[in-house]
């Protein structure tokens, strides 16, 4: 890749926040990661992040409040979103989706599954 992406990896699972993160390391992103919503936030006015993969099950605040508020602050310079959803929320996936989320990717999943559709992300923003 010709520029080097960050990608913010938020979600309330640390294990899986760092199998992530060793994923998308492994093909050469700068990775930021928080297990908090209100973190996320301030991590994404302090630096230009590519994507943003959001666990949609976080707590406090719950991730439709942080895409709400992606939106609203960020508008069109928002990062591209993926988000991590347990099977069977059909009714959270749509209202994420409405939200901005481009890509969902259904637990349980690799990593390596998730670094794919960062990749992803990052070329259809070309």
């Amino acid at each position: 890749m010709s520029q080097d992406p960050t990608v913010l990896v938020v979600g309330g699972d640390v294990v899986q926040i760092e199998l992530i993160k060793a994923a998308l390391e492994a093909v050469g992103l700068r990775v930021a990661t928080t297990e908090d919503g209100f973190e996320a936030l301030a991590l994404l006015r302090q630096e230009k992040t590519s994507v943003l993969v959001l666990d949609v099950n976080l707590s406090e605040p719950n991730a439709v409040e942080v895409l709400r508020r992606v939106a609203s602050e960020f508008g069109s310079r928002s990062p591209r979103i993926l988000g991590v959803i347990m099977p069977g929320e059909a009714e959270l996936e749509d209202r994420c989706r409405a939200l901005g989320v481009g890509l969902f990717i259904q637990e349980p999943f690799s990593p390596e599954r998730v670094a794919q559709g960062v990749e992803g992300l990052i070329a259809s923003a070309s």
